[in-house]
């Protein structure tokens, strides 16, 4: 009994050195194909959650000197929870959102603020994180750098503003700059890889997210066929911003956007990494956040 004992044991270190032995291999093999940076996020920092402003690197948005301010308009506000309480999910609305996570809820009909709740000890002017926000931030400004010039038109290819990766494909010259905008850019991108490889955990933790668009995007098909919700195509998007205007994405949503707008509170843009400071376009990211 004692010998049938410890031959299990044994076993069940020799099975656990294998599984320690593999998982060395595997994060050795992605710190070299990668980063030993983008390794660490992985493995020791919990990114993707709202509350990652604490931990990265970011751009600062400053509020703006003539601020808009929303009137408010309490009187509806029975109409509102009456509204989403036709659901039968839904006894509570205020109860409801707190139960969800939410930090913020508000509905704004006409410029009129009718219903504004906030939880998890958030307030009107505290930071959140608006995530995938971001890509139509994204859009608005390629809008309005075509306005200006700097970009001539969204039919140009993406070569015409990243000529090196026509040097590695020639297949790049097809993807239109509205590709991108459109989620139809014919690029791989593969969420459920094992592990760390998958497309998701790349365009979100990898720390120089330049080199990471510009060296391991893959054409797979025609662009203009396939619409495929791709974190590649906003990190492209922004990379084409920052050459076609010469200024970071952030700067250019201040003079543009942010400040015109009349933003009444500052905001910021997280950022890859210190060192590269490239903005994190990509999904379950921060678009500035307000």
């Amino acid at each position: 009994m004692n010998q049938n004992i410890k031959l299990l044991l044994r076993f069940t270190l020799f099975g656990a050195l294998i599984l320690v032995g593999l998982f060395v291999i595997i994060y050795t093999f992605i710190a070299i194909r990668y980063s030993p940076s983008y390794v660490y996020r992985e493995l020791f920092m919990d990114l993707g959650t709202s509350y990652d402003y604490r931990i990265l690197p970011e751009r600062k948005l400053t509020a703006s000197p003539n601020p808009f301010l929303f009137s408010a308009d309490t009187s509806k506000e029975t109409l509102v929870q009456v509204t989403f309480q036709s659901n039968p999910e839904i006894k509570n609305l205020d109860a409801f959102l707190e139960s969800t996570g939410t930090q913020a809820f508000l509905v704004i009909q006409n410029d009129v603020v009718i219903y504004e709740r906030y939880f998890m000890g958030y307030q009107r002017d505290s930071i959140v994180t608006s995530f995938s926000v971001a890509k139509s931030f994204d859009s608005a400004l390629i809008g309005i750098a075509n306005q200006e010039g700097y970009i001539k038109n969204v039919n140009d290819p993406i070569t015409d503003y990243l000529p090196e990766l026509a040097q590695r494909d020639q297949r790049f010259k097809d993807i239109q700059i509205r590709d991108l905008l459109r989620m139809a850019s014919g690029l791989r991108y593969n969420s459920d890889r094992l592990i760390s490889f998958g497309d998701d955990n790349l365009t979100y933790g990898f720390d120089d997210l330049r080199h990471l668009a510009l060296t391991k995007t893959e054409v797979v098909e025609k662009p203009g066929a396939t619409f495929l919700y791709n974190n590649y195509n906003p990190l492209l998007l922004g990379l084409i911003l920052e050459r076609a205007t010469s200024r970071p994405v952030t700067t250019y949503l201040q003079e543009k956007i942010w400040t015109p707008l009349g933003m009444e509170f500052d905001g910021s843009w997280s950022l890859d990494a210190e060192q590269n400071g490239f903005e994190k376009n990509g999904k379950r990211d921060k678009c500035p956040r307000d």
